[in-house]
């Protein structure tokens, strides 16, 4: 394992990881990590910023390190990344709809988010699209329906997308990190960025309980004023990141996933990391290409 400070006097350590049967078995060891008052830094924002830091080291999302996948060189600006740049984040939108249906969408991880913004598809489970649907086929002719999408650890929400058909539960897409998804339904990505829950955390829902939106499970839905406030929030955060920034590692992994699948070979290819960082941040020389696998929508968890 390895441990490190900095600023104020906080850091992390880790070791231990270890693969086996086709799938990336991760065990992390933590040590090293305290907290201290460094300098003009505010104990109480030091600690949530080490919080902060330590969901994307263990979360599920990519580095966001704007590097290509093989580590050595500037993001490649592939035809879908410049797509979804000229698409999405406007500097003007309508964050005040007259009417307007919201939920929040979970994934376990951004390889099905990534496939999401690349396709224009989303699917969730019986109960998460039988949800959408109902919304969609009594409300589309009324206003939009907007999918606030978030991945499960990760600590923030990835963007938002309008849903833009109704469910087709004769269609049962293939990209999936899982084959156990039925039925799937078209989306537009309105914003690509990274919003870290903070911002959102005050936002309760009266429909949940007076639990924070932060807190909701899959499919659930966000009544009128509440959802506005999240509007505003995603159109107007000013983020430096989004997975964008880690598409052409998702790509990469995609391709030799599915590589993998026609081969039929339980053997993972290997591919290093940016900064020769595991999936998870945790140092590594190489780490399997599917890494941990996510499955779509949370699933109900």
């Amino acid at each position: 394992g390895y441990g490190g400070g900095y600023g104020g006097g906080y850091g992390g350590g880790y070791g231990g990881y270890s693969y086996g049967d086709g799938a990336m078995q991760m065990m992390i060891g933590r040590g090293g990590r305290g907290y201290g008052r460094g300098g003009s830094h505010d104990d109480s924002r030091a600690r949530e910023a080490e919080r902060e830091h330590e969901r994307a080291r263990n979360g599920v999302r990519g580095l966001r390190s704007g590097v290509s996948a093989a580590g050595g060189g500037p993001l490649v600006l592939t035809p879908d990344i410049v797509r979804l740049q000229e698409s999405t984040n406007p500097d003007t939108f309508e964050t005040n709809p007259k009417y307007a249906r919201f939920f929040v969408i979970k994934s376990y991880s951004e390889d099905d988010v990534h496939k999401s913004m690349k396709y224009g598809v989303w699917a969730s489970t019986d109960t998460g699209n039988r949800r959408l649907d109902a919304a969609y086929r009594e409300s589309c002719n009324k206003g939009p329906i907007y999918l606030f999408f978030s991945v499960n650890a990760s600590g923030q929400f990835s963007g938002m997308a309008q849903m833009e058909s109704a469910i087709d539960y004769t269609k049962k897409l293939g990209c999936w990190a899982q084959d156990k998804w039925g039925g799937t339904f078209a989306i537009k990505w309105l914003f690509i960025k990274d919003v870290p829950n903070s911002q959102f955390r005050q936002i309760v829902l009266p429909n949940n309980e007076n639990k924070p939106v932060t807190n909701s499970r899959d499919t659930q839905e966000v009544l009128l004023e509440p959802g506005r406030e999240m509007l505003r929030i995603m159109h107007g955060y000013k983020s430096k990141t989004s997975i964008l920034d880690d598409f052409g590692f998702y790509d990469k992994r995609q391709e030799l996933m599915e590589q993998r699948a026609q081969m039929g070979t339980q053997s993972l290819p290997l591919v290093a990391m940016p900064s020769d960082m595991g999936p998870m941040g945790v140092p590594a020389m190489a780490v399997p290409a599917m890494g941990i696998i996510g499955t779509m929508g949370a699933m109900g968890a």
